[in-house]
């Protein structure tokens, strides 16, 4: 049986960072700015962990994703469409084309 095999665009990885990023920034500014305004040596610690986990979160995301990317892929098979994805749990998908309506 032959099928056709078909992998992300390379720019996809951009688009994916990107958001990320722009969904980190604000954040990231927001928790800085608040340690800045902030007196209190207890308030100054609580946000100071709150940043260092989002930045944690924010490294643990520059790995996740070219994982992710490198085995997201697509399957056209003779009678379905398969996806495949995931890094720690993989997840198949097949779409028969009969229920494929657009």
């Amino acid at each position: 049986m032959e099928f056709i095999k078909i992998l992300p665009d390379k720019n996809l990885k951009k688009v994916w960072y990107v958001g990320w990023l722009l969904l980190f920034i604000p954040l990231a500014i927001g928790d800085y700015l608040l340690i800045a305004l902030i007196q209190d040596a207890e308030s100054r610690l609580i946000f100071g962990i709150s940043t260092t986990v989002s930045l944690f979160i924010w490294i643990l995301v520059l790995v996740y994703i070219p994982l992710y990317f490198k085995k997201l892929e697509y399957l056209i098979e003779g009678d379905a469409v398969t996806g495949k994805k995931g890094v720690l749990w993989r997840k198949i998908s097949t779409i028969p084309y009969y229920k494929i309506t657009n």
